[in-house]
């Protein structure tokens, strides 16, 4: 079984500049982007940022990533749970890596 790094940082922006200098792609999942999480072709190292249900990634934060994803809602669903959400990013990602 894989396992996926789960990373806790204290000064977001630092954190993203170091992920960023390790080679790694900053894909936020944002409700408001135009690629489907589906679409996605996940060929380096990749960082997702998900924000809470409430008010999603600041939208400073928002501007670091590189590529943002949206997982596709049906019929008045807004917006899921920050860990279902997570749940389904990782699920595609490791899907595709298989």
């Amino acid at each position: 079984a894989g396992r996926i790094p789960i990373i806790r940082v204290h000064d977001t922006n630092q954190g993203l500049k170091d992920l960023a200098l390790a080679g790694f792609e900053i894909c936020a999942i944002d409700g408001n982007s135009t690629t489907n999480f589906w679409d996605a072709e996940f060929n380096k190292p990749i960082a997702f940022l998900i924000g809470n249900e409430g008010e999603g990634i600041d939208k400073k934060v928002l501007k670091k990533a590189s590529s943002t994803l949206r997982i596709p809602m049906v019929n008045n669903v807004e917006s899921l749970n920050a860990s279902v959400s997570a749940a389904l990013i990782c699920y595609e990602w490791a899907r595709k890596k298989t």
